[in-house]
């Protein structure tokens, strides 16, 4: 359905939409139960790239994510 590409920018494939819009999508998740990496990936991942990501990070990583070919994981040290 496209939702990993709700963050990312335009310019990079994304549908540049804002974190209000990420929380709907979030709370439908939860509601219907959905086993889904949103968070991980398309809050986490995506924002952490677009903070620190070089360029051609951003390309390449946000062409992945939206196509569902990686998966967002957050680790803590």
């Amino acid at each position: 359905m496209g939702f990993a590409g709700l963050l990312v920018p335009e310019e990079f494939g994304g549908s540049a939409l804002g974190c209000v819009e990420a929380g709907i999508v979030m709370e439908e998740i939860g509601r219907t139960l959905m086993p889904s990496p949103f968070l991980s990936t398309a809050v986490l991942a995506v924002s952490a790239l677009s903070r620190g990501g070089s360029a051609a990070q951003k390309i390449r990583v946000s062409a992945e994510a939206i196509g569902g070919l990686v998966v967002g994981r957050a680790c803590h040290r």
